[in-house]
């Protein structure tokens, strides 16, 4: 099998208004291949096959936006059209074909909420904190070598606990599982997937908690037809899945 030779070019826009409260950013680009390598079911098994030429043409979006303070939402979407620009017989493949395992459409929708815990401190953090202010009238809340540091009003609320709660959806359009001109491609379908996750975290210390896939969709983005050796016939699909609805607790600490 020979090695793919790829020529790609890219160019896009990165933009922010309303004082950085919304953000833009487009990406277009274009891949041509050369021998690329493409997967096709081979006597009952999978393998990479040479399938001269290609393209791929493709856009990227990316927006977030802030609406009220620590409030912020985003939404990226992507559409690729990934060809074969030649008839390719190892493939069973005609030009034009799409190429395997590559949605034309995805999209994601994230929110994301930020609050700060100030009941949350511990009570030397909270002497610390109110003795800082009653010494300099709250000008500055940090101390060095027992003198107050110019500009380090911050430092003592640097122990302060904050929340933060988000969700999100990702949606993936649907997919061959070879050059969709073959016999044995299979066509899966769109899925989508939603999300959820909540953290507290000090600056040091994070504790998570997360649920991904909450609806347990199942969905097989990548699949193959499963033959019989002796009569060549198609038994079945093999494929995997997307990860299973998962639900988990982390903690983690800055050193």
């Amino acid at each position: 099998m020979k090695s793919s030779t790829v020529t790609s070019y890219e160019g896009g826009l990165k933009s922010e208004f309303f004082d950085h409260r919304l953000l833009f950013d487009i990406a277009g680009y274009h891949i041509s291949w050369e021998d690329i390598q493409v997967s096709k079911v081979v006597n009952g098994e999978g393998a990479l096959v040479n399938a001269g030429k290609a393209e791929t043409n493709g856009v990227e979006l990316t927006t977030g936006f802030e609406p009220i303070k620590n409030l912020r939402f985003g939404i990226n979407g992507a559409y690729t059209d990934a060809t074969l620009s030649n008839n390719a017989p190892s493939l069973e493949g005609r030009a034009g074909d799409r190429l395997p395992n590559v949605p034309v459409y995805s999209a994601s929708a994230t929110v994301d909420y930020y609050f700060p815990l100030p009941f949350w401190r511990t009570i030397p953090e909270q002497r610390q904190q109110v003795a800082a202010y009653a010494e300099d009238s709250g000008k500055n809340a940090g101390r060095e070598g027992g003198k107050i540091v110019e500009g380090e009003a911050q430092r003592a609320q640097v122990a302060a606990w904050n929340g933060h709660v988000g969700a999100g959806f990702r949606w993936v359009s649907s997919q061959w599982s070879e050059v969709e001109s073959s016999s044995t491609a299979i066509r899966t379908p769109s899925y989508g997937a939603l999300d959820l996750n909540a953290d507290v975290s000090n600056g040091r210390y994070t504790i998570r908690v997360f649920a991904k896939n909450v609806t347990d969709k199942r969905a097989y983005p990548t699949v193959f037809a499963n033959f019989n050796f002796l009569t060549g016939e198609v038994i079945n699909a093999l494929g995997t899945p997307i990860q299973p609805r998962t639900v988990g607790i982390e903690l983690d600490c800055k050193f």
